[in-house]
């Protein structure tokens, strides 16, 4: 029985060594140039984001407009039509 128990503990440490040791080690820390390199790099993406962004919400809005706008004169066609219709 002791004889289990020691192989049992045994496999449980060798389980918990190789579970511990498969990680992927920390990335090394960037030096003032690559900081530097990675800062630009963001924030011209961040503004390129930023100009599609606005594009997109400018298209969409032209699109509502139109939409609106073409609701808005049916709407008021069929109240003209309506009033018209009264006479």
């Amino acid at each position: 029985m002791k004889e289990y128990k020691s192989i049992i503990v045994f496999v449980s440490l060798l389980l918990l060594l190789l579970l511990t040791g498969c990680g992927e080690s920390p990335r090394p820390p960037l030096n003032e140039a690559q900081r530097t390199m990675r800062d630009s790099i963001s924030t011209l993406r961040l503004q390129e984001a930023s100009v599609e962004m606005d594009s997109i919400c400018n298209q969409r809005l032209d699109r509502l407009v139109v939409t609106y706008y073409d609701s808005i004169m049916e709407v008021r066609i069929n109240e003209i039509r309506k009033l018209r219709s009264r006479r």
